[in-house]
């Protein structure tokens, strides 16, 4: 994979949440953070991960936190690009899968 991949998730997920989780979903602590971006730079490799405003989902008296990621890949062999978008995937799912 030579190319930019930018995958963007629509999350039930606070900031705060968000950045607690990241260091395991990532496998690492090595990223740098400016704000609500994040980048994560291993060998040729680079994810940066960028947040949106906080807002809001109201479902009924329920308020669910609503966050929009974008992740952008460069440099990943598509191999490595699965392996970092699965493990991400798996430690920001939420309820029964």
């Amino acid at each position: 994979m030579s190319d930019d991949v930018t995958i963007k998730k629509e999350m039930g997920i606070s900031h705060q949440d968000f950045f607690r989780i990241l260091p395991r979903a990532l496998g690492s602590n090595e990223f740098e953070r400016q704000g609500t971006t994040v980048v994560l730079k291993q060998d040729n490799q680079k994810l940066t991960i960028k947040l949106s405003k906080e807002s809001q989902r109201r479902i009924a008296a329920m308020v669910v936190p609503v966050t929009n990621v974008t992740l952008t890949f460069s440099g990943y062999a598509t191999e490595d690009f699965q392996l970092t978008l699965d493990r991400f995937d798996q430690y920001f799912r939420k309820g029964g899968g």
